[in-house]
């Protein structure tokens, strides 16, 4: 199943400054796929995207098992989006060619 997340520029505001759509697993502990993740260009380097992946990682955590973001789907207009995502917790994995955020050998 598709979900988008938004976040906004405040908390009474309807200014989308971000969005990510995530693929939820139809099978329980299966990884959720991030397919994309955005921040409006104007917002970026603000904390919008960190937090806009801190909503995704509790969504995922409290429902399912891990994050994986394919690096095919890496943002070609940001190319920092793979150290971005490495920086927050994300490891690569060669044999699935994705990131991935692990908590379940926690």
């Amino acid at each position: 199943m598709r979900r988008t997340f938004t976040i906004t520029d405040g908390e009474f505001s309807t200014n989308v400054v971000g969005a990510a759509v995530v693929t939820d697993p139809m099978v329980p502990y299966a990884p959720v796929v991030i397919e994309t993740i955005r921040v409006s260009p104007n917002y970026r380097n603000k904390g919008f995207g960190s937090k806009l992946l801190e909503i995704l990682t509790i969504h995922a955590k409290n429902e399912f098992k891990n994050l994986i973001v394919p690096t095919a789907t890496l943002d070609q207009d940001y190319p920092g989006a793979f150290v971005w995502l490495s920086d927050r917790g994300f490891i690569y994995d060669a044999q699935k060619n994705a990131l991935i955020k692990r908590w379940d050998k926690d």
